[in-house]
């Protein structure tokens, strides 16, 4: 049952598990009685798991940029990855309602939190990272 879980969301999230339809897998069921206009099959399904791991971006590291700004930069991985933020403690994503695109160093203030991570198609999104100013 947990490998058909498995399959279940790999299936879902597109990581390359598939039904693999085999000559013969759907047949007659002659020992189930059909009335008119049904017809009983028996089906066998072959499970196949294969799992490709999907590379992650780097998180970005955050520094201190003087004067109350700090800078975003992307790891050696992933350097062309797009990087959002968020100042209100919600998610940074590329599809988040308050995430703003990092172009430049961010002012902020003692007690502010930024919260960023960075994006990029071809990869999972990194973890999250998470700055309190002091």
């Amino acid at each position: 049952a947990e490998d058909a879980l498995d399959f279940a969301f790999g299936w879902m999230m597109g990581l390359s598990s598939a039904l693999t339809p085999e000559v013969g897998a759907i047949l007659p069921a002659p020992d189930v009685a059909s009335g008119p206009g049904l017809v009983c099959n028996r089906a066998t399904i072959s499970m196949r798991k294969e799992h490709h791991a999907i590379a992650r971006c780097d998180q970005p590291v955050i520094s201190d940029a003087g004067a109350g700004h700090y800078s975003l930069a992307n790891g050696a991985n992933t350097p062309d990855a797009d990087i959002y933020f968020t100042l209100d403690e919600s998610l940074p994503g590329s599809a988040g309602l308050t995430a703003v695109k990092y172009a430049g160093p961010v002012a902020l203030a003692s007690g502010q939190q930024i919260n960023y991570a960075a994006w990029r198609a071809d990869r999972l999104p990194s973890h999250i990272g998470v700055r309190k100013i002091s």
